[in-house]
């Protein structure tokens, strides 16, 4: 898996180790609004921020011509990359993910989270944690990525995510400080590296 993050880009757009570092940034960010919404789980939902995205590995070691193409046409029309997966593949990355965990035995919360990180509220209530915390990560983690700032608004959340995660007021503008903490973190270990 390392050397699929390691590859040659493909297509016009996609480079493999962005996504590695948006997995790794999103696994911070998993793990620190964990540690404030369920601090039961903090490892766990690191593990899942690493790993919710693997399912666009699968599609890249699989069909990299095809899947760049998916890949490109999303960025150039600004459309939902699952949806131009679904015009290639006939599935998209969260079934290839879903797909690949169970075939690897993961445990069923991750399964979630690779099937439903993009729409946790399809998710049964009693398993809903993790693809709730991944998803709000991964929102987070893309608007600090494009835009490289120190500033994080709690206005930036998703409301549902906040609604299940009880993310109001002061907590709500906790969880901003803490990944945007974790991200400049993350920045710094990546520069070194």
């Amino acid at each position: 898996v390392a050397q699929l993050f390691r590859g040659d880009s493909c297509g016009k757009h996609f480079k493999p180790n962005l996504l590695w570092e948006e997995s790794l940034a999103t696994a911070n960010a998993a793990r620190a609004i964990a540690d404030i919404c369920r601090p039961g789980i903090s490892d766990e939902a690191f593990l899942a921020g690493l790993i919710h995205d693997i399912g666009i590995l699968v599609e890249y070691q699989y069909d990299p011509v095809n899947f760049s193409k998916a890949f490109d046409h999303s960025i150039e029309s600004q459309c939902d990359l699952r949806y131009c997966e679904q015009q290639v593949f006939g599935a998209d990355h969260e079934d290839f993910g879903k797909a690949l965990c169970e075939s690897w035995k993961f445990p069923a919360s991750l399964v979630w989270v690779a099937h439903h990180h993009h729409e946790p509220e399809c998710v049964p209530p009693s398993n809903r944690d993790l693809p709730t915390i991944v998803h709000l990560a991964q929102s987070l983690v893309r608007r600090y990525m494009s835009e490289r700032t120190a500033e994080l608004r709690s206005v930036d959340l998703p409301e549902d995510s906040c609604a299940w995660l009880e993310l109001f007021g002061d907590r709500r503008q906790l969880v901003c400080s803490r990944v945007r903490l974790a991200l400049s973190t993350g920045d710094a270990l990546l520069t070194a590296a």
